[in-house]
């Protein structure tokens, strides 16, 4: 791999981190601020039925 293609790989994993550790706040602000499970938040979200598994595991590890 070269190195711009590393960097690039770097920016694109940072990238994916970032949204998925905003998408783990938004989903936890709603289950606070209105008592949402986190289905429901999930859902009032929009995030993929696939990508509910993965953050259902993570909220409750």
């Amino acid at each position: 791999m070269l190195a711009w293609e590393e960097r690039y790989y770097d920016r694109e994993e940072a990238r994916k981190e970032a949204r998925e550790a905003n998408t783990l706040e938004n989903i936890r602000n709603l289950m606070e601020t209105l008592k949402l499970t986190a289905e429901q938040a999930m859902d009032a979200l929009k995030v993929s039925k696939e990508d509910q598994k993965k953050y259902l595991d993570i909220l409750k590890g």
